[in-house]
């Protein structure tokens, strides 16, 4: 991996802020693609000093009743969230929502419907695979996986029978073939995906921004669309790229969130819960905007922040 500022980069150790990390708000489970159950995600990061969270699978809510639960003998806080993925100007973008009515219907149509484009593709995927020469069947993909199927699974299971070393090597040296990238998947219009989390009472944030093109030039349409924050702690991020951020949020008054986009990939220098976060106020910065935009009409609000 190249990319020294990537979080998935095995070379380069997390860097922790000068802060308490009290909060993590980019973290999935064994729902989508991570490799970690709710209820063993809750334990691991009862023993940080996190006590405020958000479960943001990839285009699924079904973790967040279940770490609600487990949650509350915890003391920690769970914001119902989610991650969509988008697509804008040919650009790939994953949309955060939080606070959202995770039992949106028209919210739920819409994740389900990239649900099925997901599991369309890695269909693809797992054929140009066995062309290749690969032993991996549908099955096996789908057995470790208890709701949304991706890449990161065969990842696994490639790793697991011995073809790569770890997960990431995995996606260097095949899972990014030309054949398997230009599988076609339906993904949403960012802006669209932006309505949908207002819509269900929630505000929408820009996961990843440093990956994205052009990224000043899209960032003043998604905010007249209603986007509400943009990830700013998060990844490996130098102190060059942390500034820049720093100051897109600050000039147009986004709420700087951030947090490990925890999977459980257990390789070297992952980040984990408890190394990377914004600042503790951030959950109630992120709560007074999504008031600023909703009011009443706010989707879900926890107890732990009211």
């Amino acid at each position: 991996m190249s990319d020294p500022e990537s979080r998935y980069n095995l070379l380069v150790k997390p860097k922790s802020p000068k802060w308490k990390i009290t909060n993590d708000l980019h973290l999935h489970t064994s729902i989508s693609d991570g490799n970690i159950t709710p209820n063993d995600l809750i334990i691991k990061i009862s023993k940080t000093d996190i006590n405020c969270i958000s479960i943001t699978d990839h285009d699924i809510t079904e973790a967040i009743d279940e770490c609600k639960e487990i949650s509350i003998e915890k003391n920690i806080t769970v914001i119902p969230g989610v991650e969509i993925s988008t697509s804008f100007q040919k650009n790939d973008i994953h949309i955060l929502g939080y606070f959202i009515d995770y039992k949106n219907i028209e919210l739920q149509s819409s994740l389900g419907t990239l649900r099925n484009s997901r599991k369309k593709s890695i269909l693809k995927t797992i054929s140009i695979l066995q062309d290749n020469g690969f032993e991996i069947s549908e099955k096996e993909v789908t057995d470790i996986s208890k709701g949304t199927i991706g890449r990161p699974h065969i990842a696994q299971i490639l790793k697991s029978k011995g073809y790569f070393n770890s997960t990431t090597e995995a996606f260097e040296k095949i899972l990014t073939n030309k054949k398997i990238v230009n599988i076609k998947r339906k993904k949403i219009d960012t802006l669209h995906s932006i309505n949908l989390i207002n819509q269900a009472g929630g505000i929408a944030v820009l996961a990843h921004p440093r990956s994205i093109k052009d990224l000043e030039k899209v960032i003043p349409i998604f905010v007249e669309n209603g986007l509400g924050g943009i990830e700013v702690f998060s990844e490996k991020h130098k102190n060059e790229t942390l500034n820049y951020l720093k100051n897109i949020s600050e000039k147009y008054n986004l709420v700087a969130t951030g947090g490990s986009d925890y999977h459980g990939r257990n390789e070297p220098n992952e980040i984990m819960p408890g190394m990377n976060g914004a600042p503790p106020e951030t959950p109630h910065l992120l709560l007074s905007k999504t008031l600023e935009f909703h009011g009443s009409n706010i989707g879900s609000v926890p107890k732990g922040l009211k």
